[in-house]
């Protein structure tokens, strides 16, 4: 039986790192800020470049910054970091879900052989980011450690969506995951439409709500109270869906999505508007959305979907 140093989290006895909060079971090492190299922990000089060294936690490194401090020309190493991103990653996805059931989905990862898959992918993803990282220059190091994460979050995703079905309390769509890569470029160029990616996050004909796609048949009434009420769009924007969450039946309660935002009131609240490129932080409350601080509720299921596509949205425009 052994357990994380850094959280005290109990482990399997193979495990390299914590699958708790991705520190590694080993963490002592002396790091080389010139070089990035990870010496001995009792190393007093580097034993590349020779220069003095400080012992440091690695796990330290990776929760200053959004991104890990990754070591990006050395591929074992950075294999062994993707995992410890994959960890931290997986779990910052579970935990809006289900939060108490984070060893479910931890035994899942190893019942369903799912460890392996990940063992092969960061293999390949650290051979192929430090051959790119030697061809290029310090400047894109940025870029490429935001590229693993993603890579991170679409194993993570096709996890929990694939192998643990049964602990969800509610159904995942299955083709979010076609989105892995999908950025403002791709979006742009239209290889990758902003339309059937909301509409495959959101999966709306699972839920029991009231949404117009087609405004002509929609009742002239309604697409004027949603209209007055809460849907500010501009002139040449193009309106995706409404939904009408108010009680009555009228739309003066409702969201709306389109190529630029997302348009929304509350009840008895002021309407609310966010284009997805002012998207900062969208959070799961017990029973509802925080959306940038502005409360967004529709049932269980919607706002977690939602939760999910606004962060995707948020990362793929800020």
């Amino acid at each position: 039986m052994i357990y994380c140093p850094k959280c005290h989290t109990q482990l399997v006895e193979s495990a390299n790192y914590c699958h708790h909060c991705g520190n590694r079971v080993d963490t002592a090492i002396a790091f080389c800020t010139s070089c990035q190299k990870q010496n001995p922990a009792d190393a007093a000089r580097c034993y590349v470049c020779d220069i003095p060294l400080k012992t440091l936690d690695l796990s330290d490194l990776n929760h200053r910054r959004p991104y890990l401090v990754l070591t990006l020309n050395d591929a074992d190493i950075l294999e062994d970091e993707l995992k410890s991103m994959f960890f931290r990653v997986m779990r910052e996805q579970i935990e809006p879900l289900n939060p108490d059931k984070y060893t479910q989905y931890l035994e899942m990862f190893y019942t369903k052989n799912f460890n392996k898959t990940v063992d092969r992918r960061t293999q390949q993803l650290a051979e192929m980011t430090v051959e790119k990282h030697v061809e290029s220059n310090m400047a894109s190091a940025t870029m490429l450690e935001k590229q693993l994460e993603y890579e991170m979050e679409g194993l993570a995703q096709y996890h929990i969506i694939h192998n643990c079905p049964e602990l969800l309390s509610f159904k995942l769509p299955k083709q979010i995951l076609k989105y892995e890569h999908a950025n403002s470029g791709n979006i742009a160029s239209g290889k990758v439409s902003l339309r059937e990616m909301i509409a495959d996050y959101l999966d709306l004909g699972q839920e029991r709500l009231r949404v117009y796609h087609d405004f002509i048949k929609m009742p002239e009434q309604k697409l004027k109270n949603a209209t007055l009420s809460f849907l500010q769009a501009g002139r040449k924007e193009t309106i995706y869906f409404i939904c009408d969450l108010s009680l009555l039946g009228n739309c003066r309660d409702g969201f709306a999505m389109t190529e630029f935002g997302i348009y929304w009131k509350p009840p008895m609240d002021k309407p609310k508007r966010l284009y997805y490129h002012q998207l900062q932080k969208i959070e799961r409350k017990r029973n509802y959305l925080s959306i940038n601080g502005h409360f967004f509720n529709v049932n269980p299921s919607m706002n977690v979907k939602m939760m999910m596509l606004l962060n995707k949205l948020r990362r793929i425009y800020t």
